[in-house]
């Protein structure tokens, strides 16, 4: 990062403590997510080998795609892969909002990945729940904000994984669907297990103006599974 853009977002973070300061905690999360080998893509592709062992067939969506470090990594041919992103990567340039009001097909593993703002991630897993093969699993990325500057919408630094955490809120008070966050790459939330009654429960009334001050008291009644057990989690 070049010594303006450090000056500009220090200069843009003080304004933010000025104005949100009853917002602000400066308490963190002591996770060293670089210290953890398990990724994301080692979680979609035991999720893709769950399926194919089952089935003998996957079909996969990624809803935001950026550089394709994901996409690209996906142990799965070209045409059983389809990638959603208005700006980079993937193979579907539009936003992940058009493509769900088109889309007719059926997937088995859903990757989330798209814009890191609440009700943006809540429409996408809503929506990927509604396409989703019977027995498939979702995969919601960036569910562990570490700190307030990780968290805070807009974004303001590089790292941000937004307020995404919302939805594994509303998704461990959900119905008829199993979900779990894996402590590794900023939080993979996965849902698995989906009935046909499932109910995702909407508490946007209630959460929506949370920050990262809330988040650290709800974080402590997370379903949070170490990797070990993430995998476990996955494949059982």
């Amino acid at each position: 990062m070049g010594i303006r853009k450090i000056i500009k977002n220090k200069i843009y973070e003080n304004n933010i403590r000025s104005k949100y300061k009853n917002y602000i905690v400066d308490e963190k999360l002591d996770i060293d997510w670089n210290s953890i080998s398990c990724n994301r893509i080692a979680l979609i592709n035991a999720a893709i080998s769950k399926v194919l062992n089952l089935k003998g067939e996957c079909k996969y969506l990624e809803i935001g795609c950026d550089q394709n470090e994901t996409y690209d990594s996906i142990a799965l041919n070209s045409e059983d892969k389809t990638g959603v992103d208005p700006a980079a990567g993937g193979n579907i340039r539009m936003t992940s909002d058009k493509f769900f009001e088109t889309n007719k097909k059926k997937y088995d593993v859903v990757f989330v990945d798209g814009l890191h703002e609440y009700k943006q991630c809540q429409k996408d897993i809503i929506n990927a729940l509604a396409c989703l093969n019977q027995g498939g699993f979702i995969l919601i990325h960036d569910m562990i904000p570490l700190d307030w500057r990780a968290e805070f919408v807009p974004r303001f630094q590089d790292t941000w994984n937004g307020d995404v955490w919302k939805t594994a809120y509303e998704l461990s008070k959900s119905n008829n669907l199993e979900f779990s966050i894996i402590e590794a790459d900023n939080g993979v939330g996965v849902i698995k297990n989906v009935s046909q009654n499932y109910e995702y429960k909407d508490l946007s009334i209630e959460i929506e103006k949370f920050k990262f001050k809330e988040f650290l008291e709800i974080y402590k009644s997370l379903p949070i599974l170490k990797p070990d057990n993430g995998f476990k989690y996955i494949l059982s």
